[in-house]
């Protein structure tokens, strides 16, 4: 990376951290029952080494019944126990993460394309994305599984062109560290283990890296055996009492079992959510139904990179570099998990998603700038910037001023856990 790449990420990162940090104690509104819970959980540990249930060194933590994820608990340790149990210890954890964001970006952009242009710019559009920040604000998984989940992509692509053993091993304790940060971190396990495996078939891998990656595996398999996923198992669709009492109505009503059942409702069910999720509705529209983190109007993409993501995937079709199959799978396994949820529309559970449309956006802009010439090209950036910036300030200012003054958001976070 030289000198000028360097300073530009800098400068980003400066505004991204300007944005992280203006009015975070007074948007989001307050500390919300699983930020308390995490927070007081790291305490308990940092104290005892056991979790507010007494357990030693959990790798699930009881929580309100969820059994959450531990990473993010075991990595706010430090800043508790430098800072002490308070609001900004408990949200620096992801402020860290937001201070190294855009380099990750910008690497893993690099990866794919090989342009430090589309890949700073990626990193630009990371930062100043509503959807990421808002994540960053509070103390969330989502954020940290797919800062995880970036490094373990990026990784895989350098262990297959260079071969070092640095990158493998990066690469999969990236992969083990994410399958305890979050939930939906499973999809990303399964997507890794069909690319080792094909890879290791055909000899790009040693057989001890096949074995140490199926190893990590098992050993959280054996986790999970312990601790039984029920969060997973209550959240899928069918396990959802208006999913069965829909069935048994549209039977009642005379439809046929053999068109009315779990299979091929569930089927139709998995489909259409599985869709929303890269309609204009949920990118640029509603955004996440939860108000905890979402709001009608407040979207995480704005109108023109949604235009721009149409056509970064053209010409992400149209040109054949080497690992648009990789960028385009990863694009779509990431809604995978949403899409088996009862809970539609959630922002946290589909967060990996924004990555690679922000990749295949500055793609679709700086591919689409080069087909202009001088004059056109002068009068296109003004234009862009201009659209850009307004949508873009009225998600921010919509976010930071009026959002927290909702009583609908207010009373979706659950204030009152800050004391």
């Amino acid at each position: 990376m030289n000198k000028k790449i360097f300073v530009s990420l800098l400068l980003i990162t400066a505004v991204g951290l300007l944005l992280h940090f203006y009015k975070i104690n007074q948007s989001p509104p307050c500390l919300n029952a699983d930020e308390a819970s995490f927070a007081y959980n790291a305490y308990s540990i940092l104290k005892t080494g056991k979790d507010e249930y007494g357990t030693l060194f959990p790798l699930r933590l009881k929580s309100f019944g969820d059994y959450k994820m531990p990473l993010m608990t075991y990595l706010s340790i430090p800043f508790i126990a430098i800072f002490g149990l308070n609001e900004f210890s408990i949200k620096l954890l992801n402020s860290v993460i937001i201070l190294f964001f855009p380099f990750v970006v910008y690497s893993f952009s690099r990866q794919f394309f090989k342009n430090k242009n589309i890949s700073l710019l990626a990193a630009l559009l990371s930062v100043l994305s509503w959807g990421i920040q808002s994540m960053g604000r509070q103390l969330h998984e989502a954020l940290l599984t797919s800062f995880l989940v970036m490094l373990s992509a990026l990784f895989f692509i350098k262990a297959i062109e260079e071969k070092k053993y640095r990158y493998k091993l990066i690469f999969l304790l990236s992969v083990f560290f994410s399958l305890f940060s979050y939930q939906s971190s499973r999809v990303f396990a399964l997507f890794f283990f069909i690319y080792v495996l094909y890879y290791w078939i055909k000899k790009r891998f040693s057989l001890k890296f096949f074995i140490a990656f199926i190893s990590i595996l098992i050993i959280f398999g054996i986790t999970d055996l312990k601790y039984k996923p029920t969060r997973v198992v209550n959240l899928l669709f069918f396990n959802n009492l208006g999913f069965n009492l829909e069935i048994d109505q549209l039977r009642a009503e005379g439809g046929p079992r053999f068109l009315y059942n779990k299979l091929t409702v569930g089927l139709k069910d998995v489909v259409y959510n599985y869709l929303k999720y890269f309609s204009p509705q949920f990118l640029i529209t509603n955004g996440d139904e939860n108000f905890r983190f979402g709001f009608p109007g407040l979207s995480p993409l704005t109108l023109v990179e949604y235009c721009f993501f149409l056509i970064g995937v053209y010409y992400l079709i149209k040109h054949k570099t080497r690992w648009r199959f990789y960028l385009i799978a990863l694009l779509l396994v990431s809604p995978l998990t949403a899409s088996l949820s009862w809970n539609t529309g959630s922002l946290t559970r589909s967060f990996f998603v924004l990555i690679p449309i922000l990749i295949i956006i500055s793609y679709g802009v700086v591919n689409f700038i080069q087909i202009l010439n001088g004059k056109n090209r002068i009068i296109f950036y003004i234009i862009l910037a201009a659209s850009y910036l307004f949508f873009i300030f009225y998600n921010w200012d919509f976010y930071l001023n009026h959002y927290p003054k909702r009583g609908v958001v207010i009373q979706s976070w659950q204030c009152g856990y800050k004391q």
